[in-house]
């Protein structure tokens, strides 16, 4: 795909425009900014030149999106790879955590080479941050199957992939300092929990965590797409693990749109239309 759009930005107006567009839709696809860091010296001069030297300015505009966003990928594929080292994850540790999970579920010895393998390839794919189960299963489950069913290899996937994924999060948590202010130790939690969240294919946030106070009041900021508004509707709609249910604590969402149909309502009839009140 990518030698196409290398040679779509030389082509005539139209292909360039097409080619910005199609490189500005892939690029916000993209999980895992590691993913796209091999691609991006191939594209990011193709797109410069169109953005800056093109004579339709309509053009320059697309190839300014397209180059914003993969310079923003970049950036975030800097920032993954200078993450700080209690953030990552080696090799061995890896290996003690996988031969810890096996001995505590089940009663088999898998040989020595085939874990330190297995724990190199996952290592490999958490300091990269690549999450996708698919991707821990292709490199567990086919060469634990030589020592137990493909069910228990898959089950001691997922209870490593999940511990794997907690301890590089608590790591990231030290690194960056975010301890419980003493003011609050005591207070009393709404809530306090880890959550992943997508949407779409698109993982928006991966073993997130979120701890409110009663009696605070919170701001949520971010660029646009990072996910705020799916945070607020699944938290409002009782989607968020770990959030308290609607018995619990009562959560409104108000929306900055309606639905054309309730445009005309007045605010008392359009509150008094939502079936939870």
């Amino acid at each position: 795909m990518v030698p196409l759009l290398v040679k779509g930005l030389r082509e005539a107006t139209a292909i360039q425009r097409k080619s910005c567009v199609i490189i500005t839709n892939m690029s916000k696809l993209v999980n895992s900014p590691v993913d796209a860091i091999n691609f991006l010296p191939k594209l990011l001069p193709g797109v410069e030149k169109v953005a800056r030297a093109a004579a339709d300015p309509e053009l320059r505009d697309v190839a300014s999106s397209a180059l914003a966003i993969l310079e923003k990928v970049a950036k975030q594929a800097e920032d993954d790879a200078n993450q700080p080292e209690a953030a990552k994850m080696d090799s061995q540790a890896s290996l003690q955590m996988l031969k810890d999970i096996i001995a505590r579920s089940l009663d088999i010895k898998v040989d020595q080479t085939t874990l330190q393998y297995v724990a190199q390839m996952t290592t490999l794919l958490l300091n990269s941050r690549n999450l996708e189960f698919d991707e821990w299963a292709d490199a567990m489950v086919p060469y634990l199957s030589a020592f137990l069913s493909e069910e228990g290899a898959e089950s001691v996937c997922r209870a490593y992939m999940s511990k794997a994924m907690s301890q590089l999060a608590d790591a990231a948590e030290e690194d960056q300092g975010w301890e419980i202010d003493e003011e609050d130790a005591d207070k009393d939690e709404l809530c306090n929990c880890r959550f992943s969240l997508a949407y779409g294919g698109k993982i928006l946030l991966n073993n997130a965590t979120l701890r409110l106070i009663r009696g605070r009041r919170y701001g949520l900021c971010g660029a646009n797409g990072v996910g705020k508004s799916t945070l607020m509707k699944a938290i409002a709609r009782g989607q968020l693990d770990g959030f308290p249910t609607a018995e619990e604590l009562k959560t409104v969402y108000v929306e900055h749109d309606i639905q054309a149909s309730l445009a005309d309502l007045r605010v008392p009839d359009y509150v008094a239309e939502d079936p939870l009140i």
